[in-house]
């Protein structure tokens, strides 16, 4: 009985996959056209990367053939599809997370340039402190499937040990009574909750070691969440669909405080390209986003303009401490939580491709009073123009 049903499963399965390609027939003749120009001029690599560019954008019903065959995947118990990993605790991993090979070279380097740029800050007076936010492959490897084995604690534990042994300032929001390692189950990313958890602590640290610059504290019952149930399918579910993991629940989290805030956001090349006023939920959270039931990575809900470099001015402050804070998109939420309790705070995305110029530079121009780094994939790589400095 159980391979009649499986084989009925495969048949329609197929006849799902068939009717999707006879859908997308006039699909395939326009991206056979769009690459003529390519073929001619003996251009094959970009001919091939142009052919799957114009399949992908302009292919009919993707999203239902993508939820057939994770839906299919998952009726028949298998784990990993379409380069993502289905963990015993319902989590989705990305294989190629699991399977990463570690420069530990390069590693070091960042490493190094990390202190470097915090001695740096310290020796113009500025607070500074690292912040190792969590992530899935820290405690993956007890619930992968099939033996598999994460490797990105390794690079998290050196910077968190060598850092402190530096007498540096940080905190590790990995260990488990901070209570911030809760994570979507079909994205990377952490809860917005965790992130607003993580500004306490941040905060509260920052208050018990220096008493230089205020920092308010703001507490969750000063908060409203509103939730969006089953709406948000992540940078991993997107890839197997919404029946093989099913999608998650996104809160927002706003204050029920008065706010007031200017918000700026900047381009790769420092062209201003958003500008807002008003208060805090009219300037961080992009409502189209999450009133939007067909839009489902909802994680963008928080500044997507602001990926590269954000700014807050918090024109209700009763302080005014300036913070900078290095990081990469777990930072977007944090960002917006920090803003309440001091009277600026900006942004810089490190990862590659993002704010990849001087940090030094920027901390001479903007010349914070605290500064926070919670970033620590190939920093020093991404960072090349503070090698001369640094």
């Amino acid at each position: 009985m159980k391979k009649a049903h499986k084989h009925i499963l495969t048949i329609c399965f197929l006849l799902f996959i068939f009717v999707g390609l006879i859908l997308n027939i006039s699909n395939f003749k326009n991206a056979c056209v769009s690459v003529i120009g390519d073929i001619k001029s003996l251009d094959i690599k970009k001919a091939v990367t142009n052919f799957e560019s114009s399949i992908n954008d302009n292919f009919a019903n993707k999203m239902d053939i993508v939820d057939v065959n994770g839906a299919f995947k998952k009726v028949c118990g298998q784990k990993i599809a379409n380069g993502t990993i289905l963990g015993d605790d319902n989590q989705l991993y990305d294989e190629d997370a699991i399977n990463e090979k570690l420069d530990l070279d390069k590693e070091k380097e960042s490493l190094e340039y990390t202190s470097r740029l915090m001695e740096y800050a310290e020796n113009k007076g500025i607070f500074s402190l690292y912040v190792q936010h969590p992530n899935k492959y820290n405690v993956a490897s007890e619930e992968l499937p099939y033996g598999l084995t994460a490797t990105r604690t390794i690079v998290d534990d050196m910077y968190v040990n060598e850092l402190k042994a530096q007498g540096k300032n940080v905190i590790d929001l990995r260990e488990s009574k901070y209570n911030v390692n809760n994570f979507y189950k079909t994205d990377h990313h952490w809860t917005v909750e965790s992130a607003f958890n993580a500004n306490l602590i941040i905060k509260e640290y920052i208050s018990q070691s220096q008493s230089a610059h205020k920092i308010e504290m703001n507490k969750a019952e000063d908060y409203k969440k509103v939730t969006k149930q089953n709406s948000l399918l992540g940078s991993y579910g997107i890839r197997v669909g919404q029946y093989f993991a099913g999608k998650d629940d996104y809160s927002v989290m706003i204050p029920e405080f008065n706010t007031q805030y200017i918000y700026e956001a900047y381009d790769t090349n420092h062209k201003k390209v958003a500008e807002k006023e008003g208060p805090y939920e009219d300037v961080f959270i992009e409502k189209s986003y999450l009133d939007n039931p067909d839009y489902l990575n909802k994680y963008n809900t928080y500044i997507l303009d602001g990926t590269i470099e954000a700014r807050a001015i918090n024109k209700t402050s009763n302080n005014d401490t300036k913070v900078l804070l290095i990081g990469d998109s777990f930072s977007r939420p944090l960002f917006t939580f920090l803003s309440d309790g001091v009277y600026e705070i900006r942004f810089l995305d490190a990862q590659e491709g993002r704010y990849n110029d001087s940090f030094k530079d920027y901390i001479d121009e903007y010349n914070p009073d605290i500064l926070l780094i919670m970033y620590n994939y190939g920093f020093a790589e991404n960072s090349l123009a503070d090698k001369e400095y640094l």
